[in-house]
């Protein structure tokens, strides 16, 4: 359709005012899309027009893409768009679907801050429709649109505004488009949208148009007959205003105020009579639940509107019939929940002049009527705000009625029922109300509700009032009960100031107590009393004051509460208040309870419940305990029976220093501590907590620390700690946290946590004594060092120097100095602790933290598991060092003998040992480790500058050792070679008396000047010297003390030695090399013996360094197969030592060893590595048993094959049953491991029962590698009789989690999958991940092995998100890579030359896309063929084999053949060669001439043989295995075919 042409008449006038039509309505203003240029604009515009609210939504969507790229803006420059756009906008704007609405209001700002001047004359078209907008019944709607506005104008709100003046008249005509044009079957087409939609499409648009109009009326113009015009719509009042949606009569409401309010004039005689009419009429609503929902956004409009047009024109009541009870009607709806402001616009309304036909003041069935309905409706209300001012605008309109017409009667019952509820601001409401009375009209209603209130007294408890049945909606029976009636009555009266009916109420309250009977409970009088009590009303203190005298006799059984309730109430803050009227009450009392508690079952008599009450009245009485001593006692006995389980801790309440002692032992007998500390907190004696201190300190702080994260123990805490100015409470508070250091289950870092905000110097000395903490080092590290510390710490083998008897490294003493350790570096990190000590202990406190920093590392090397706690001391504390200013000159200075003279050079004075002691040796750790991290920064300058004492050092070995590692990074500077020198010098020509001596000691010193970072050209001895000392070194170890068991430390420093000189390139000769050989393996033997993890480290450095240069050394050849033996030993020796870190770093050095061991030497001990394999601790250990019985397997299993081929050519052809001779059969020790898997996952398992049962699968699939099918089949059977298959493939996919494990999927590809190597160089990040990984290869090799027991097992699972999981995992990682293997096979039979495939009418063609292997046979120069289909989920799935062509033989031969090359795959785990193979030697047997067999049709069976069995009867030949499963199935050895009796007997 065209554009509309505006001077042609149209039944539906336009919104245009650019020549072209503009309208709302769906059958007017269509634009036609096609006159559009751009292509894409196009297709945007066509879906607009469409009726599919998804496909306009996203059209919307595209079209603000289109409109905010620059790039294509050029084409809205296009009037043909924007005409387009114009006029689709207000139909769009309009839709029924809030996302349509708001995406066009989104588009027409996005053009217009896109344009801007450029679309200024389009929008006089647009704007109505847009500001319309911000009138959305939706409100998320109309707030957008209000945002795109803004955004369209910069932000400005001005401008937004300017648009109501600048588009007015646009404005209006929208307006008056809506109210006389259009309804709701213009704007909606019944086709597409149902009748409630369409209803509510226009209600909205109206509601915007009107309230559009309002906001246009509040701003007057010289358009007033314009707007009358508009008002005389009877549209607006006749069907909006008195339609049934509510949103538009809330608008028109509005609307009708505003006129009302502001444009009068505008209310000619036939607009106001338009507005009476519809506006009385409106008001007839039927008040419901339902309705008072909906018209809770609506009955505050209609109430406003109401009065200003009462106001304007009270006249306009009568414009419509019943205007009365519609406006009770209207009452009736009530408040519904909208505003409490509802009841000052009802009170308003009320008040205002209106006609008596609506209402009349002076009439009393006027009066009744309107109080009724303000009475049910406030009695309707739920919350108290609406229910308070409900009760205001009822007394206020009752007291405007009663001015002119008496009602007191009538209100009585209303008066009533407020007492009954209960309010206070109502009671106080009423007061006033009551108050403003006169004398007789106040007693006429006061004289009912006291002769109700005494009517309940002594004891009943609710009371009926009956009003008089004429009295209106008031009327009727009302339940009021006495403990809410008789305080609300006095609480009345008490506001009234009433103090006629207040003496009333009291003396009836009181001769109530006196005349009640034996066994009832006064409560309704003692309620009355403890009013009075309560209040300051001192005229009734005589009174009062007897009561309290009098009230032990009236204590009862029955009736206690009430009496101590009243003494609580009875305190100081009492204007009654005189304390030994108290005590002397409260002793009567006790008495009386004990005497009548005595017959009375003790749980629940009055003296139990007595408890509850106490606390709250004696904290009242100063000095309790003495002026009410034997209540005292009661109290102290219970204290020292108390049951925490059955108590309701009352008691808490009442504590003295013997209570809580008492209660504090029964808590902590019975495990009730936290039921003690909150019930303590709660009493608030914080002054008892330092009794408990004094006499319960041990078991209460050990609970509090324990319990630390708990709120109640951290306050518990904080009493004791407010403390700890005492002397006896400091001692025992440090002595709790001493013993919670030394727990290893205690939070250390909470422990300091909580001492952060609190530390000073008393309390710090308290907790880290310094003479302590030496002790406990010197306990720790022991006399002399463990030797296995050679390989483990940062002196290296210095550990040597330190020789002689006594204790070695007590783990336990190191763990109790880690944890105090960490203790103190946890609040270092916060607290300035040195600021806590004197300066002389700052030093000290340092050193004491290094040295406990390598105690931690020595208590983590030398166990198996990391001791907790140990890594952090042990870095920590060398953070802390390095942290203290010191230079690489202060540590000269002062090992030259300088003071010191700051707090780093006072460490290095306190660091520095002279003698050989243990403690000596780990303060030279400390040492070189600070010498090795101020080295880190200085050149090779600057440090030749420095003057290093060495001939100093020569005298202290420990210090010269720890100054030397130190300095690793200049030791190829000539400034070291006359110390080296010097201490070379020593080893020769020392006598044997001083080996090791003298001699040990310049070795070990010696083998610190050789180890360098840059090995480059440096030759650290010449070589006339180091000869000397090969010479001297080769006669120590020929002489008689090379075996002695002390030997073994020399025999460490020799291998370390000669590993790092040998490894400097500085040509070794012949002799070194054998000697080094001999060393090495004597090292070995020696290690072997005396289990020596030092000696052994330093032996296998040295082998590996041999090994390195084996082509140098003339002996290799011949020591070799001596050395590998010596090792094998080693391993031996391995699975009965427990594991430790030393032990750890020796196999770590086995596996890099036995990597490149030659098979010969692990084949001979094949038995022997398998028991390591079963027997061994360590993973690492395993590991190398794994490799080398690895490439054993491999070999071994290559000449099983070969013999087992050989036997079996050999072997006589027998019965099936008869004897094989050799089975194939794999290691009882492997199917005995692999038979019981582990229970828990690999990231909680043992990790050696883990990698011993993984690596043992390993093993037995080393079998099926490059074996026959008939040792396959063996194989298989006897992993299938015990169920082993199935059961490994469940436990890789309990293991592998292939759905959430994503991570770990995606580090799969099929190349890791194919292979794994036993000894992998850091392949994977953890054991965990190795094993995960080695699993998916045993999924692989169980998929290429035994496929057929695979797709088996797959085809059995239930679960089908597993199932379904597993084939895809299978399809990306697995089958491909099978599957390209078999057809990389297939295509070798094309170049290879394999005697199976060499006959020349043989061809195999391999399609790698559709993964198809052909077998063409030729025979007369025509084909048979055979195809075989391989799946992409292969083996989960079956491969097909098909023969698509055949010649020369029956079908069912073809078939039984083509059958039985699927079943080599499909059931026996036979390979696609395997297939192909059987397929073509049975086509060539059948064509040399060989019989089939009668059973199976095949030449060849699936075992390869041949039909050998003859039935002498019939002739008929049979495989062996086809007439065994015959006999087997039918129960006899008769002939299949003939039935004879079959004798057996080889066919010729």
């Amino acid at each position: 359709m065209s554009f509309g042409n505006p001077f042609n008449s149209t039944a539906v006038p336009s919104l245009g005012h650019n020549g072209f039509e503009v309208s709302l309505s769906y059958i007017a203003g269509i634009p036609d899309a096609n006159l559009v240029a751009d292509p894409q604009l196009k297709i945007i515009f066509k879906s607009l027009g469409k009726n599919n609210e998804k496909t306009k939504e996203k059209a919307l969507s595209d079209l603000v893409t289109f409109v905010t790229d620059l790039t294509k803006i050029h084409a809205f420059l296009d009037d043909l768009v924007l005409l387009t756009w114009v006029q689709l906008y207000p139909k769009l704007a309009i839709d029924t679907a809030k996302a349509v609405r708001s995406g066009a209001h989104t588009v027409q700002s996005r053009i217009v801050a896109t344009l801007g001047k450029l679309y200024a004359k389009y929008l006089k078209d647009t704007a109505p429709v847009w500001l319309a907008g911000t009138y959305d019944t939706d409100r998320i709607a109309a707030r957008e649109t209000a945002e795109s506005l803004r955004a369209a104008f910069g932000g400005a709100q001005a401008k937004v505004d300017r648009l109501w003046t600048a588009f007015r008249a646009p404005i209006v005509n929208f307006v008056r488009q809506v109210v006389q044009s259009e309804s709701r079957d213009t704007l909606s087409d019944e086709r597409y949208v149902s009748a409630d939609e369409s209803a509510a499409k226009y209600a909205r648009v109206a509601v915007a148009a009107i309230s559009m109009f309002s906001k246009l009326l509040s701003e007057p113009m010289d358009d007033s007959t314009e707007f009358i015009q508009i008002l005389r719509t009877e549209n607006i009042w006749e069907n909006l205003l008195c339609g049934d949606d509510l949103a538009l009569k809330k608008a028109c409401y509005g609307m009708i105020s505003v006129l009302a309010q502001s444009r009068s004039d505008l209310l000619e005689p036939k607009v106001m009579k338009l507005v009476s009419k519809n506006l009385v009429k409106s008001l007839k609503i039927k008040a419901d639940r339902g309705m008072q929902v909906g018209y809770a956004q609506v009955v505050l409009p209609i109430f406003a509107a109401l009065i200003h047009m009462t106001k304007l024109s009270s006249g306009f009541w009568t414009a419509a019939k019943k205007p009365r009870e519609r406006l009770l009607g209207l009452m009736e709806l009530g408040s519904c929940g909208s505003d409490p402001a509802y009841y000052d616009y009802l009170f308003t309304l009320l008040s205002s002049d209106l006609p008596e036909e609506v209402l009349s003041f002076a009439a009393k069935a006027d009066a009744e009527a309107y109080l009724a309905v303000v009475v049910k409706v406030s009695q309707a209300e739920k919350l108290a705000l609406f229910q308070e001012r409900a009760w205001i605008c009822l007394n206020n309109l009752f007291l405007r009625f009663h001015a002119k017409t008496p009602l007191v009667e009538t209100m009585v019952p209303v008066w009533i029922l407020t007492l009954a509820t209960a309010s206070p601001k109502n009671i106080l409401k009423t007061a006033s109300t009551l108050n403003s009375l006169s004398e007789e009209d106040s007693t006429r209603a006061l004289d009912p509700i006291s002769d109700l209130v005494t009517s309940c007294l002594p004891n009943k408890t609710s009371t009926t009032y009956s009003s008089d049945p004429g009295q209106g909606s008031a009327s009727g029976s009302i339940t009021l009960y006495s403990d809410k009636l008789c305080p609300a009555y006095f609480h009345l009266l008490q506001a009234m100031a009433n103090q006629h009916y207040l003496e009333a109420l009291l003396a009836s309250a009181v001769d109530s107590l006196a005349e009640y009977e034996e066994g009832e409970s006064p409560t309704v009088s003692f309620t009355i009393v403890r009013c009075f009590l309560t209040s300051k009303m001192m005229q009734f203190a005589s009174t009062v004051l007897q009561l309290i005298s009098d009230l032990p006799q009236h204590i009862e059984t029955n009736f206690f509460e009430e009496p101590m309730a009243l003494l609580i109430d009875y305190n100081p803050s009492n204007a009654f208040y005189n304390e030994a009227i108290l005590v002397e009450t409260l002793n009567d009392a006790f008495l009386k309870i004990v005497m009548i508690s005595e017959d009375t079952p003790a749980a629940i008599s009055p003296l139990a419940k007595f408890l509850k009450f106490l606390p709250q009245i004696s904290r009242n009485i100063p000095a309790f305990e003495t002026k009410c001593p034997e209540i005292f006692q009661h109290v102290h006995a219970l204290a020292g029976d108390y049951d925490f389980a059955t108590a309701n801790h009352d008691i808490f309440q009442i504590l003295s220093p013997d209570v809580v002692l008492n209660l504090f032992d029964q808590a902590w007998e019975s495990g009730n501590q936290s039921v003690f500390v909150a019930n303590f907190l709660q009493a608030q004696q914080h002054g008892l907590v330092r009794d408990l201190v004094h006499a319960r300190a041990a078991p209460l702080l050990a609970y509090l620390w324990e319990t630390l994260a708990q709120p109640d123990s951290c306050t518990f805490l904080r009493l004791v700690e407010a403390g700890l100015a005492t002397d006896s409470v400091l001692d025992a508070y440090v002595a709790s946290i001493h013993a919670l250091i030394l727990s290893p289950a205690a939070d250390m870092a909470a422990v300091s946590q909580n001492l952060y905000g609190m530390l000073e110097s008393r309390l710090f000395a308290k907790l880290v004594p310094m003479e302590k903490l030496d002790e406990m080092v010197t306990r720790a590290i022991g006399a002399i060092p463990d030797p296995s510390l050679a390989v483990g710490n940062p002196l290296e083998s210095n550990v040597y120097l330190v020789q002689g008897d006594g204790a070695l490294f007590s783990l336990a003493a190191a763990l109790e100095l880690t944890r105090l350790a960490q203790f103190i570096l946890n609040i270092t990190s916060h607290v300035d602790i040195l600021s806590l000590l004197p300066v002389g202990a700052h030093a000290e406190l340092m050193v004491n933290l290094g040295l406990a920093g390598e105690v931690a590392a020595d208590a983590t090397f030398l166990t198996q598991t990391e001791a907790p706690g140990c890594l952090q001391v042990s870095s920590a504390a060398y953070e802390v060092l390095k942290a203290v200013d010191l230079s690489l000159e202060g540590v000269v200075s002062v090992l030259g003998g300088a003071s010191p003279e700051d707090l780093g050079t006072s460490i290095i004075s306190a660091l520095s040992g002279d003698d050989l002691t243990n403690l000596s040796f780990y303060k030279s750790r400390v040492l070189q480790k600070l010498v090795l991290a101020m080295v880190e920064t200085e050149s090779a300058a600057s440090f030749n500058a420095l003057s290093i004492p060495f001939p100093k050092l020569l005298g202290t070995p420990l210090k010269l050792a720890a100054v030397v590692l130190g300095l690793k990074k200049f030791l190829t500077l000539p400034k070291f070679d006359r110390t080296r020198n010097a201490v070379a010098a020593e080893l020769i020509g020392l006598p044997l008396s001083q080996v090791m001596l003298s001699g040990l000691q310049n070795v070990t010193l010696l083998n610190n000047f050789v180890v360098v970072d840059d090995r480059e050209g440096f030759v650290p001895l010449p070589p006339q010297r180091f000869n000397m000392i090969v010479t001297a070194v080769a006669g120590w170890l020929e002489s008689e003390i090379a075996y002695d068991p002390e030997f073994g430390a020399m025999r460490s420093q020799l291998c370390n030695f000669f590993t790092n000189y040998v490894s400097l390139d500085v040509g070794i000769d012949t002799r070194v090399w054998e000697m080094c050989t001999q060393l090495c393996r004597d090292t070995l033997g020696v290690a072997a013996t005396e289990a020596a993890p030092d000696m052994e480290y330093h032996a296998l450095k040295l082998f590996l360094t041999l090994h390195k240069h084996s082509d140098e050394i003339d002996v290799w050849a011949d020591e070799k197969d001596g050395l590998y033996e010596e090792l094998i030993e080693v391993i031996l020796t391995h699975t009965s030592r427990l594991v430790s870190q030393p032990l750890l770093l020796c196999q770590e050095l086995l596996i890099r060893i036995f990597d490149k061991m030659p098979t010969k030497a692990s084949r001979k001990h094949y038995g022997e590595f398998l028991t390591v394999l079963e027997t061994a601790r360590s993973v690492d250990l395993q590991r190398v048993a794994a490799d080398l019985l690895h490439k054993a397997v491999l070999v071994q299993q290559q000449e099983f094959v070969i013999e087992y081929e050989l036997q079996s050519s050999s072997v006589r052809e027998g019965s099936p049953d008869s004897d094989p001779g050799l089975k194939a059969l794999l290691p009882s020790e492997l199917i005995a491991i692999i038979t019981e898997p582990p229970l828990e996952y690999v990231e909680h398992a043992e990790p050696c029962t883990f990698s011993r049962y993984v690596w043992s699968w390993l093993l037995v699939f080393d079998h099926f590698k490059n074996i026959t099918y008939k040792i396959r089949q063996q194989y298989i059977v006897e992993l299938k009789a015990r169920d082993l298959i199935s059961g490994l493939l469940d436990f890789i996919f309990q293991q592998v989690d292939i759905v959430a494990d994503v991570a770990f999927v995606k580090s799969l590809t099929p190349e890791n999958i194919r292979s794994y190597h036993v000894i992998n160089y850091g392949a994977f990040e953890s054991t965990i991940d190795e094993f995960r990984h080695l699993l998916v290869h045993f999924y692989y090799l169980v998929c290429k092995y035994l496929g057929a027991h695979a797709q088996t097992w797959f085809l059995n699972i239930r679960d089908r998100q597993l199932k379904a999981s597993i084939e895809k995992f299978s399809i990306r990682y697995v089958s491909s890579s099978i599957v390209t293997e078999e057809l990389a096979k297939a295509e070798e039979l094309l170049t290879g030359n394999n005697k199976k495939f060499s006959d020349e009418n043989l061809t195999i063609k391999v399609n790698k896309i559709t993964n198809e292997i052909r077998s063409v046979y030729l025979i007369d120069e025509q084909t048979m063929e055979m195809v075989i289909r391989i799946p992409a989920s292969f083996p989960l799935v079956n491969v097909t084999v098909e023969g698509p062509q055949r010649l020369g033989v029956k079908e069912t031969q073809w078939k039984a053949w083509l059958l039985a090359s699927q079943l080599v795959i499909t059931s026996q785990n036979g390979t696609i060669l395997e297939s192909i193979e059987l397929f073509n030697r049975n086509v060539t047997y059948h064509f040399s001439g060989f019989e089939e067999c009668a059973i199976c049709y095949s030449i060849l069976h699936q075992d390869h043989s041949l039909p050998s069995r003859n039935c002498q009867t019939c002739s008929n030949k049979f495989h062996s295995a086809c007439l065994y499963k015959w006999f087997k199935s039918s129960g006899s050895s008769t002939c299949p075919l003939c039935r004879a009796t079959f004798n057996f007997r080889v066919h010729k």
